[in-house]
C-alpha cells in the first residue's frame, strides 16, 4: 500500500482501522507500521473529522419541511397512461368489429342450398333414431 491509498481509506473509513475492511486493514496496518509518523499524521486528520461527524447532531425533518418537499416533488404524468389504456381499448373494439363484420359477410356468401344438403335431412335421422333406441 502506499501513502495516497492509505489517505483514501482514512478519508473513506476514518480513522479507526477496525472499521476498515479486512483484506484493507491488514494492508493498512503493515504500511503504518513502516511510515508510523506519516500514518500517525493522516489518522489524526481522519479523526478530526471522525469527532466532527460524531458531535453533530441528528436533525429530524419536520411535517411542515415534510409537506413542503411533497409539494414541490413533480406530480407522475398519469394522461399518458390513460391515452395508453383508451389507445389500446379503441383498437380492440375496432378490432372485434372487423371482426364481426368479416365473419357476416362471409356466412351470408355461402349459398343456403349448401347448408340444406347437408343438415337439411336431421329431422328424419333424429326420428328414425328415437324409434329404433329407445
Amino acid at each position: 500500500m502506499d501513502l495516497q491509498r492509505f489517505e483514501m481509506l482514512a478519508e473513506a473509513w476514518g480513522a479507526d482501522l477496525a472499521r476498515w475492511p479486512q483484506p484493507e486493514r491488514d494492508a493498512a496496518e503493515v504500511f503504518a507500521g513502516m511510515h508510523p509518523d506519516v500514518a500517525r499524521r493522516v489518522l489524526a486528520q481522519a479523526g478530526t473529522l471522525d469527532a466532527a461527524l460524531d458531535a453533530a447532531r441528528d436533525v429530524q425533518a419536520g411535517d411542515l419541511l415534510a409537506a413542503r418537499i411533497r409539494r414541490a416533488a413533480p406530480k407522475p404524468a398519469r394522461t399518458l397512461v390513460w391515452r395508453g389504456a383508451m389507445a389500446a381499448s379503441l383498437a380492440l373494439a375496432v378490432g372485434l368489429g372487423a371482426g364481426y363484420a368479416g365473419a357476416a359477410a362471409a356466412a351470408s356468401d355461402v349459398d343456403s342450398a349448401y347448408f340444406t344438403g347437408v343438415f337439411g335431412d336431421l329431422d328424419a335421422d333424429w326420428a328414425e333414431w328415437t324409434e329404433n333406441g329407445a
